[in-house]
């Protein structure tokens, strides 16, 4: 199953091998797994950017075309040690995919803490508004 649906891509200057997932909801379902697997130590890493698809032979010379939101397309990343998954996602389904997506971190962020400050940095704050 999981086989089917995986395209393994290296790029020669990146040593973890990328795996490009044709399935949002098995990147979905490796998320998950990623997540349980750092549950007592380790981090995930998810990041999201606009997908251009490599250009191959000739085309590679041709003036890029402008974008338009039927064609636009996310990568998004998942990263945990050596361990990197990819889906595209095109512009339809963004909104969707980003909905399952939260339901998978939210759950997830449990180990966040709130930034301490120090109570001579308050005072530092409140005399530099008070002498504007």
């Amino acid at each position: 199953r999981g086989i089917e649906t995986e395209t393994p891509t290296h790029h020669p200057t990146s040593a973890p091998l990328m795996v490009l997932l044709r399935d949002e909801n098995t990147f979905i379902l490796r998320l998950q797994k990623m997540f349980d697997a750092t549950l007592k130590k380790g981090s995930v890493w998810i990041t999201m950017k606009k997908y251009t698809a490599p250009k191959k032979g000739k085309d590679k010379q041709k003036a890029p075309a402008k974008d338009t939101p039927e064609e636009s397309k996310c990568i998004v990343r998942a990263t945990e040690g050596k361990k990197n998954i990819a889906v595209v996602v095109g512009a339809r389904d963004v909104v969707r995919f980003q909905q399952k997506l939260w339901g998978t971190v939210k759950p997830n962020m449990d180990n966040l803490e709130k930034k301490r400050k120090d109570k001579g940095e308050k005072k530092k704050k409140k005399q530099a508004s008070k002498t504007e």
